[in-house]
């Protein structure tokens, strides 16, 4: 039936949590650390009693129609290499701690920005009000987006949430496509307009903006 629709998640853990079933199927895939498939789970929306749940060992032995089938995963030799590459590199910068998360975007733009302004990480979850601190102990907060050349990631109405943030200082970090740094600029927290929306724009519309990265971007030059 092409009509039938499918939810598909992915974990390199035990558990996938899930939040509704407006699908007819669930699929689950698992992976090992350097994402080869260890497991692909189907299972049909009907055995599914709650709206939410977590697939997990508890939960699978209580549903019936559970489909596991990897014989008809077939993945070109040298994109699985690729993939490979990639479980190498992502897990080599989990253990570099320049990855903390699954925000691999903000965590790669608080890297980038505590290298260049030698500022200390903020590694307490607890105090959820700045991301780093320097030297004099003065608080950052540290916004990061992804911007190139298309239609979804080139607008400069893309927000960066700081609202109840209490950092003395903001940090606006750009990463490129290959996710290099590709613009970075410091700027009071107090000076930036109207931050319950606060968008990329704030580079340019924030008075006595520092730039510390040049970037290519040309809007926001």
């Amino acid at each position: 039936n092409v009509n039938l629709t499918y939810q598909i998640k992915s974990s390199t853990g035990k558990s996938i949590r899930l939040n509704n079933k407006k699908y007819d199927y669930l699929v689950c895939i698992y992976f090992d650390d350097l994402y080869n498939i260890k497991k692909i789970i189907k299972i049909a929306s009907k055995d599914i009693v709650n709206d939410k749940f977590s697939v997990n060992d508890k939960f699978l032995l209580n549903t019936q129609h559970i489909n596991e089938n990897l014989e008809n995963v077939n993945i070109e030799e040298d994109l699985m290499l690729e993939i490979k590459k990639f479980g190498r590199i992502y897990n080599k910068l989990i253990q570099e701690n320049i990855i903390k998360s699954k925000r691999v975007v903000g965590d790669l733009g608080e890297y980038y920005a505590s290298k260049q302004l030698n500022l200390m990480l903020n590694f307490n979850n607890s105090e959820k009000g700045y991301d780093a601190l320097d030297k004099n102990g003065e608080t950052y907060e540290i916004k990061t987006r992804r911007v190139y050349n298309s239609e979804r990631r080139k607008s400069n109405s893309r927000r960066i949430r700081i609202l109840g943030k209490t950092a003395k200082w903001l940090i606006v970090v750009t990463l490129d496509k290959n996710f290099e740094c590709d613009g970075m600029w410091k700027m009071l927290m107090k000076d930036v307009n109207n931050p319950k929306s606060a968008h990329l724009g704030v580079v340019k519309s924030t008075k006595d903006v520092e730039i510390i990265v040049n970037t290519e971007i040309k809007w926001l030059k």
